[in-house]
């Protein structure tokens, strides 16, 4: 496996088709309100405060290669901010980064939007804040150094308008991150979900995971039509987990994208723990693998902005 120093360089992007991102049944067919990307639900539910978000971080303890890997620091490495940069954190959850920034250059200017009023008022204890859309910023034009939009680029209905939004604001000589998981991130984790649906007695086909919206290769082309300069760093790590509790929080904290299903979500938690104690016992450990990186966009294309 890659460490974050270790073969990880950034490399120039390749263009491939988007994926669909409509909620689809087992046959096909599109059907209600997509939960990962329905404002109500993410603003109300999902994240209507960290909860659900600190029990899925909680999982990333255990990850042993590299151990105490701080992708926070990962990501600011590579962007490397000059000093007094001013620094626009688009989704910025509890405001985590905004309190890495503020540690890493006590000069830097950071603000911090995000679409939920709870995750906004967290985050502000670490620096100014408010509740906003990605895809109208209140941020004036080409007046950024750098934007960081990480891991959630998925819960737009349409990204292409917020990473039109993002380069409108973006200095010239700024650079935008924007912070995505790759196609082998979790893989065991979204295999165990559907194994507890079925024990449930769920259906056999679940949707995509939220994060396969915008994954790495989807979002670069999208991101590409933006910027004529993008380059991609990406890192994996092995996650080794000896108790089922950790595991069973992360999946609970998937209840409000899944919840819609013809289960008990209970009955899921419950098949869920058999499942990963029976691994646990069978193998000493559930294991999983983390597989996550950057998209760093630079020179705004002129005709980018709305």
């Amino acid at each position: 496996m890659r460490k974050p120093d270790d073969g990880d360089d950034e490399r120039p992007i390749r263009h491939r088709s988007n994926r669909n991102a409509g909620t689809r049944t087992p046959a096909g067919d599109v059907i209600g309100v997509d939960p990962r990307t329905d404002r109500q639900r993410l603003t109300t539910e999902a994240y209507a405060t960290s909860a659900p978000l600190r029990q899925r971080l909680r999982l990333y303890d255990y990850q042993v290669d590299p151990a105490e890997f701080d992708l926070r620091e990962w990501v600011l490495h590579r962007v490397d901010p000059r000093p007094g940069a001013i620094v626009v954190d688009v989704g910025c959850g509890p405001g985590r980064y905004l309190s890495a920034i503020a540690k890493r250059d006590a000069s830097a200017t950071a603000i911090g939007f995000d679409l939920s009023a709870g995750m906004a008022a967290e985050a502000a204890a670490h620096g100014p804040v408010g509740v906003a859309d990605a895809i109208a910023l209140p941020v004036p034009d080409r007046s950024t150094d750098v934007l960081l939009a990480a891991h959630m680029l998925y819960h737009v209905a349409d990204m292409r308008f917020a990473i039109a939004e993002f380069a409108r604001i973006v200095r010239t000589d700024g650079t935008v991150a924007i912070v995505l998981n790759g196609d082998h991130h979790l893989p065991e984790m979204y295999a165990l979900l559907g194994a507890a649906v079925r024990r449930a007695g769920g259906p056999p086909g679940l949707r995509e995971r939220t994060f396969q919206r915008a994954v790495l290769d989807a979002a670069a082309p999208l991101v590409a039509d933006h910027f004529a300069d993008v380059q991609r760093a990406e890192t994996t790590g092995a996650i080794v987990v000896p108790d089922a509790a950790p595991v069973v929080a992360y999946l609970d904290s998937l209840r409000s994208l899944y919840d819609d299903l013809p289960v008990e979500w209970n009955a899921v938690l419950d098949a869920g723990t058999q499942l990963v104690t029976a691994t646990i016992a069978r193998n000493g450990a559930w294991r999983t693998q983390s597989h996550v990186g950057v998209l760093l966009a630079r020179m705004p294309v002129p005709s980018s902005g709305r």
